[in-house]
Parts: structure tokens; sequence; C-alpha cells
């Protein structure tokens, strides 16, 4: 019965939320130093962010997410309820790409929704792949491999909540890159401005 009740409670606070769309506005930095283009791709339900790797020339793609949800295919009703009520396993996920990374490139292998082009500093790009690789790295030993979502995924220290969710977590790191993120997040809404 608490359950129960707990659900209703967690649904009637966050519908208003998911209704108004629960998106965020990004505005790249202006004049980054040693400006990289990284990318924001939107897939609908989740949003990964794509990151240049200097040698050799090619990107890395990572995610975070709910580990039944994401990792082990479990997109039911009840398991997206569970994810989005109860905290839970996270999962950092990590794709390569070699070559160039354009919407054509990648669409021919991946079905995604929208694919955003950011202009930023390359220091804080290398400083966030090199953040993101560490993190995966430290829990390679969990590492499994769903060829559903072409991703490789480890167990995360960071536990997934519905506050804590995976665009909300992309929304931090578009903060690290010196990005100004206006809004909650909470849905892969996202709003692209620029000067």
């Amino acid at each position: 019965m608490r359950i129960t009740l707990f659900v209703i409670l967690v649904m009637a606070v966050s519908t208003p939320f998911l209704v108004s769309g629960c998106g965020a506005t990004v505005r790249p930095p202006a004049d980054p130093e040693n400006p990289v283009n990284v990318y924001l791709i939107d897939y609908g339900r989740h949003t990964g962010l794509v990151l240049p790797r200097e040698e050799p020339r090619s990107y890395v793609e990572y995610h975070y997410g709910e580990w039944a949800w994401f990792a082990e295919n479990r997109t039911g009703p009840l398991s997206s309820v569970r994810a989005m009520v109860f905290p839970s396993r996270g999962t950092l996920a990590r794709r390569e790409h070699s070559g160039t990374i354009d919407e054509q490139t990648l669409a021919r292998s991946y079905i995604f929704d929208s694919l955003y082009s950011l202009t930023v500093g390359a220091a804080e790009a290398e400083a966030l792949r090199l953040r993101l690789d560490e993190r995966f790295e430290s829990e390679i030993e969990t590492e499994t491999y769903n060829p559903r979502q072409a991703m490789h995924f480890v167990h995360d220290e960071r536990r997934y909540t519905f506050w804590g969710n995976s665009n909300t977590v992309l929304a931090g790191w578009l903060r690290e890159l010196g990005c100004e993120v206006r809004g909650p997040a909470l849905l892969a809404n996202w709003r692209i401005e620029s000067d």
C-alpha cells in the first residue's frame, strides 16, 4: 500500500513537469579558446554526447542511464515506472566512432532524432573526455555489450533517479564544457541557442 501511494505521489508531482516539456536550452560558450566541435545526438528518449579524441583522430560517444533499462533492455512499463520512482543502478555507456562525424554518416548506422553541433574549448572537451574515459575504465570488470544499442556498458557509481536521469547528467557534462544550460533537462527536449 505504501509503495502504491508513493508511486501515485511521485507521478502526481512529476506529471506537470513532463507535460510542460521539461527540456533545456543550451547556449555554447562565446569565443572558446582553441575551438572544437562536440555533438549532442538525440535518440528521442535519451541523448548522447560525442567528444573528439586527438590520437588517433576519432570520436567517442558517452551516455548515462539506468542499468536494467538501458544496458539490459528491460524497457516494459513496470521497469520504466521502477526506474522513475526508485533509485537504481546507473550505467555509463560508450560507443567509438572513427572518421568524420556528421548527420549523413551517422544516419547510415544509427536511428536518431537530431544531431546538434556545439563549439566549445578544446581543453574543456579533452578534460571531460578524459574524466569519462577514466570513469568508464574504473568499472571495466562490469562491462557488457548490448547489440541492440550497439554500445558497451559499465556500472556507474552514481545512482539513477528521476531527478538524476540521463538528461540531467548530460546537462552537467555540457556545463563542464562551458555551456549555459537553462531548464531542468528532465527529458531529451533540447533547444540550442546561438549568437
